[in-house]
């Protein structure tokens, strides 16, 4: 959505495709996108979510990142597993529950970072990360619990 909360993107899953919506005090429309291709050059995969940095579109499956240029449509895609701080680890990616429900947690366009949870499917655990994008690098995001008696 843009600042004002009116307007915005939206992922249709028949058409897979970018749609835009619009919002006024009586009424909601949106406008079809074009559909996206799943393989090729431009191919974005099946995506579980996206959102918008400057002027690229970063939309991620399970396993991959693609950012995809609003201007020219070009696509640069980047496997979870090709950032060094996955090199030392297995069986990690993005989290998704049984009933497809993604795990991007946020977008902070102040500090353009992103933040997922990831899973191991071998020790069945998640963790937080965020996705640096100015430097291009993921990170642990420091957890506190607190246990309370």
């Amino acid at each position: 959505m843009d600042s004002l909360g009116d307007e915005g993107l939206i992922y249709n899953y028949l058409n897979h495709s970018l749609d835009s919506i619009f919002i006024s005090a009586d009424s909601v429309w949106s406008k079809t996108g074009e559909s996206m291709e799943y393989e090729g050059p431009f191919g974005v995969g099946r995506m579980n979510s996206f959102f918008v940095w400057q002027d690229t579109i970063i939309i991620f499956t399970y396993s991959e990142l693609f950012f995809k240029s609003i201007k020219t449509g070009e696509v640069r895609k980047k496997l979870l597993s090709s950032y060094p701080f996955f090199k030392n680890q297995k069986f990690e990616n993005i989290g998704t529950s049984e009933v497809y429900e993604n795990r991007f947690l946020s977008f902070d366009g102040r500090e353009d970072k992103a933040y997922f949870m990831i899973s191991n499917h071998i020790e069945k655990t998640f963790f937080p990360v965020r996705l640096d994008l100015k430097e291009g690098n993921f990170e642990n995001v420091p957890v506190h619990l607190i246990v309370l008696s």
